[in-house]
């Protein structure tokens, strides 16, 4: 049986079986009540015992795996190309590639994965920028503000367009409840990016019904750095 494969494999065939009909022009939605007309439903004998459902937190783990596989498998041929790219290069340019894959990670929830790719190229003289952005996003995201704050800063430091490191210092100031040194870099940024102060208008310590607005529909929206 399918389901006895776990869902990853379920969607496999299912969307091979989909592809493979499509192309023939059979492929269709049946709503089970029309199928019923046709094949009637087989009576199913009251269950004796109770239904012993897993524990939420064994199903979030379980979710969280098959979701990280099933996005490797999506994004793989793009990683080998980075790679090979990586292996490649050197100096500037394998930063750029290496910058350019731990985005590619970060973006699809593979935060793990997108700082070990990081994490070489964020500290020292030859650190880069991009990268140091990217890092501190990610450390944002997974709640270590004190390391985010300290990447963000060193990004604003060496950006030729600091606006998003501004941002991302505003956003942890923000949650850290530091209102007043959200506001002073909220302002940094709107200076390098005056197009998207409206955007973040409640990062700027303004109570307004604009600026909670602007919370709502920014949410936690992160500004990536592919290159510099």
């Amino acid at each position: 049986m399918v389901e006895s494969e776990g869902f990853q494999e379920a969607w496999r065939i299912g969307a091979s079986q989909w592809r493979k009909y499509n192309d023939q022009e059979k492929a269709n939605f049946w709503p089970v009540r029309e199928a019923w007309k046709t094949y009637k439903p087989v009576g199913l004998v009251a269950a004796t015992e109770a239904i012993d459902f897993p524990k939420e937190n064994e199903i979030s783990a379980d979710y969280g795996e098959l979701l990280n596989r099933f996005i490797t498998q999506e994004i793989r041929f793009r990683v080998l190309e980075l790679e090979e790219e990586i292996r490649s290069s050197s100096g500037r340019q394998k930063q750029r590639h290496s910058n350019s894959l731990g985005v590619l990670y970060a973006r699809n929830g593979l935060y793990d994965d997108a700082i070990k790719v990081l994490k070489p190229f964020v500290d020292g003289s030859g650190a880069f920028p991009a990268a140091q952005l990217n890092i501190a996003n990610l450390y944002y995201l997974t709640g270590e503000l004190s390391l985010a704050a300290r990447y963000y800063r060193s990004a604003a430091d060496a950006l030729s367009n600091p606006a998003s490191a501004h941002l991302g210092l505003a956003m942890v100031e923000n949650k850290l409840g530091n209102i007043d040194a959200a506001s002073s870099a909220y302002r940094e940024f709107t200076k390098h990016a005056p197009h998207m102060a409206e955007r973040y208008a409640y990062l700027s310590g303004n109570n307004s019904e604009m600026a909670r607005a602007s919370q709502a529909a920014a949410g936690e929206r992160i500004l990536w750095e592919i290159e510099e």
